[in-house]
């Protein structure tokens, strides 16, 4: 029940995202599980509020069901239940754990994950789409090397695959930031 709990955390953590990112006139066509979490296929419309909204929404709906799992485990206690079933209790224990950690992960500020996604659309109003792009997946780079240290120190395959995921992910999204600020220069009119 765990496992499958965990999946459907995940899941409405990425309707959040797609349904802000509808919200906002983007497009939103595929949800993606896989044993490390999920990716919402978002195409937020070109501007750092919409993408602000289209990202934040997903760590916001984690936030929204902390107040649910409290509520559980207090209704538990307060009809007894947690004595005539206390696997059931646990069960929901677990839950909350298990949404409070997702939402901690997902807030830190490592591009691709939702806090530097959110991070980067934070800067595009100040710094710009490419600029903003590329302040993010380097502080994303500094990130994944403290996770690929975690991995090590806690001799934990999975988080070691997570890192490499990430570490492609920032790697491109640099490049991408990089190539966005040279079109930018290249088509910039002359003063002459």
């Amino acid at each position: 029940l765990e496992y499958l709990a965990l999946f459907g955390l995940v899941l409405l953590h990425e309707f959040g995202h797609a349904f802000a990112c509808r919200s906002v006139g983007g497009r939103a066509d595929r949800i993606l599980l896989w044993p490390l979490g999920g990716i919402a296929m978002v195409r937020p419309p070109i501007r750092p509020g919409a993408v602000l909204w289209s990202i934040a929404a997903g760590p916001l709906v984690n936030v929204a069901l902390v107040p649910v799992f409290f509520g559980v485990g207090q209704l538990a206690i307060a009809t007894g239940a947690i004595l005539t079933s206390p696997d059931l209790a646990k069960l929901f224990a677990t839950l909350a754990f298990i949404n409070m950690a997702l939402l901690l992960f997902n807030l830190l500020p490592i591009y691709p994950l939702d806090g530097g996604q959110i991070l980067r659309a934070l800067l595009w109003f100040v710094l710009g789409p490419a600029t903003s792009l590329i302040v993010a997946a380097v502080i994303g780079l500094v990130g994944v090397t403290l996770l690929f240290l975690l991995a090590i120190f806690a001799q934990s395959i999975w988080i070691g695959i997570l890192a490499v995921f990430i570490l492609s992910s920032c790697w491109h999204g640099l490049q991408q930031g990089l190539a966005q600020l040279r079109m930018t220069t290249t088509n910039r009119p002359r003063p002459w």
